[in-house]
């Protein structure tokens, strides 16, 4: 059953909670892209920070999963993007599937194809900068695409990463992936790494997905650790849907028997495919969803990921709506209590404190859950909303 709580744009689905995701090969993938993660120079699990204000919210705790600095970058996105692209390449080069990062950088400059090898993405900011982390690391190129609303000082951190060609477009994000995608066409040495899945591209979207089980498997375990139980509900940005869909995947996976934690998405206001599509009960498209612009950049997409609809269809609880006002505030609240993120970031924070009473009077939280907000991104320069 779907329905809207009175008339506030919240979307509920009442029947997602008992919907379970049957995916034979979920659990061998989730630990491969643990292990994998782990293995890579750098990692360290980010931050689980309770707020000090969780019992204003009428819950137990409410906590932030902070994705400021993740492998050196200020956002979670290098866990979907390394994972892809090594998963890609090894197959790719026929090397052992348990290969090391190592090893097939070794091999990508044994067999000189660090000047042949370009990777090739679009982005509103932080996926195209994973991507270019990921090549510079490889020692191989990268071709970054990104939409018209990208603020020159994010331009500049891509383009700051190794040998990276950043082209910037007048259109908005669903141009920019069309351009990329045609541009890895012209070359049979270019891959495409996005993170959105459309008619015959889902492989490495898929593999995006995967390895953002790092970041979950981390909630999980701290969570455990500071309540003794699994989290009651997690919220998170919407965007194209991907990492959304992650998040539904992992909590609705079958063999997770049982699980009892809800998922929730953000989107802003004007630019919310996610939400639309749900309500309508098909999957946007981009003549549909006419975009407006806004501070949280990473989550403005006219379409959402074709991949992700089903999942989010059956096993998503809830989606909400926020303004940039909001979000703005938000921001500034959690930097009070010294969590710097951005709009972006901060949206999960502003939902929750818009819509917390109605969940609550609707009888969907309660006073002994425990709640987890993704805050997915550093605090970064925007245009802060009058």
């Amino acid at each position: 059953m779907v329905s809207k709580i009175e008339t506030s744009g919240l979307y509920y689905n009442k029947d997602a909670i008992s919907w379970n995701l049957i995916d034979n090969e979920a659990e061998e993938a989730e630990r491969d892209v643990i292990n994998f993660h782990e293995t890579l120079d750098g990692y360290k699990r980010t931050p689980l920070t309770e707020l000090p204000n969780s019992h204003d919210f009428g819950v137990k705790k409410v906590f932030v999963k902070e994705e400021s600095s993740r492998f050196g970058l200020p956002s979670f996105k290098i866990l979907g993007a390394s994972w892809a692209i090594y998963k890609m390449l090894v197959s790719e080069f026929n090397l052992p599937r348990n290969s090391s990062f190592t090893t097939l950088k070794n091999h990508i400059r044994s067999e000189n194809l660090n000047d042949v090898i370009c990777l090739v993405c679009a982005t509103d900011g932080n996926h195209g900068r994973a991507v270019a982390r990921v090549a510079f690391l490889l020692g191989v190129k990268s071709e970054v695409y990104v939409p018209f609303n990208v603020l020159p000082s994010e331009c500049e951190k891509i383009r700051s990463e190794g040998d990276t060609n950043l082209t910037e477009i007048g259109g908005d994000y669903d141009e920019a992936v069309d351009k990329a995608y045609q541009f890895s066409f012209q070359d049979k040495n270019r891959y495409f790494i996005q993170d959105t899945a459309f008619a015959n591209y889902s492989t490495i979207p898929k593999s995006i997905v995967e390895g953002y089980n790092t970041l979950l498997n981390e909630i999980d375990l701290e969570v455990v650790g500071q309540t003794g139980t699994n989290p009651s509900l997690v919220v998170c940005g919407a965007g194209v849907g991907s990492f959304a869909q992650a998040v539904v995947a992992h909590y609705r996976a079958g063999f997770r028997k049982n699980s009892e934690t809800k998922v929730m998405i953000v989107e802003p206001m004007f630019s919310s495919c996610c939400n639309k599509s749900l309500t309508l009960g098909l999957p946007s498209k981009c003549d549909e969803i006419q975009t407006t612009p806004t501070i949280m950049d990473g989550l403005n997409c006219p379409t959402i990921s074709e991949l992700a609809f089903p999942i989010l269809k059956l096993g998503l609880s809830f989606s909400l709506l926020i303004d940039d006002v909001e979000c703005h505030s938000a921001v500034e609240e959690l930097a009070r209590f010294g969590i710097a993120t951005g709009p972006c970031g901060a949206a999960p924070y502003a939902a929750l404190k818009k819509y917390i009473k109605e969940l609550i009077s609707a009888g969907h939280l309660k006073e002994t859950d425990s709640i987890v907000l993704i805050s997915t991104e550093y605090r970064r320069p925007y245009n802060v909303p009058i």
